[in-house]
């Protein structure tokens, strides 16, 4: 951790056996890190080439911890905790940032008083070829009453929120970022949207994977937003699922599904 506390920005990268998209995560980082930014890699204790790839990259990451783990927003955690930035933000291991993204992030970050920031969002698949846009929208707090959520790999939270809300809640196997976004959003006092592409995204996923993990996960929304508004969206809900049952394979949704 900095002893200085001057780092504005502390991006986190979980991993595990990542071996396969990894560089091009470490490439977008190195291609923008400044003083201004920490990088923190969480390994879950790769066997593949994982960590030999990260040691070609001591020069940015700052904080490299590999043990195992309970999984990955166990892993999350684990990086909340060593982030020394006032802001921190999630890059997935088979994700990247666009080229501009971080001055444009840093800048719009000094704005005073600012508690949470967005941006848009690009599907790609494995050719680099984009598949879908998730543009996010401006803030609002009928939207969150609606199921609606920001992108997790393009929102930059501060840090000492996401620590007093206790990080991720370990008892959501998938829409543990879905609850902690939520709760983080529905107190907070200034939601700033960065309109652009933010962050370049693969298709895929644990709860992609198939449509139990989709079930499960909304299950698991529905708890979680029960836990805020002391209520259940039903209706919210059965519309979104309809919603997704109109597509012929599992596939990410905004913000749900």
């Amino acid at each position: 951790m900095n002893p200085d506390n001057c780092t504005v920005l502390s991006i986190i990268t979980v991993v595990f056996n990542g071996e396969q998209h990894l560089k091009d995560t470490l490439e977008s980082v190195k291609a923008q890190k400044t003083d201004a930014v920490e990088y923190i890699v969480i390994d879950g204790g790769s066997t593949d080439g994982t960590l030999e790839i990260c040691s070609n990259y001591s020069d940015i990451i700052d904080v490299l911890i590999s043990e195992s783990d309970k999984g990955i927003y166990d892993a999350m955690n684990k990086g909340l905790y060593e982030a020394s930035g006032k802001f921190v933000a999630y890059l997935n291991s088979d994700d990247y940032l666009v080229a501009d993204a971080l001055g444009r992030v840093l800048s719009r970050l000094s704005t005073e008083g600012i508690d949470f920031l967005y941006g848009d969002l690009q599907y790609i698949n494995d050719q680099h070829e984009t598949k879908r846009l998730w543009v996010s929208g401006h803030f609002s707090t009928r939207k969150l009453e609606n199921l609606w959520i920001p992108p997790h790999p393009s929102s930059y939270v501060r840090t000492d929120l996401l620590r007093n809300l206790g990080g991720f809640n370990l008892t959501y196997a998938l829409a543990a970022d879905y609850d902690l976004m939520l709760k983080a959003l529905h107190r907070l006092n200034k939601v700033d949207y960065l309109e652009g592409i933010l962050v370049r995204m693969r298709l895929g996923g644990a709860t992609n994977e198939s449509w139990s993990n989709i079930f499960r996960q909304n299950v698991e929304i529905f708890r979680s937003y029960h836990s805020v508004y002391g209520k259940y969206p039903v209706t919210k809900l059965l519309y979104k699922l309809i919603a997704c049952l109109l597509y012929t394979s599992p596939s990410p949704r905004d913000g749900l599904l």
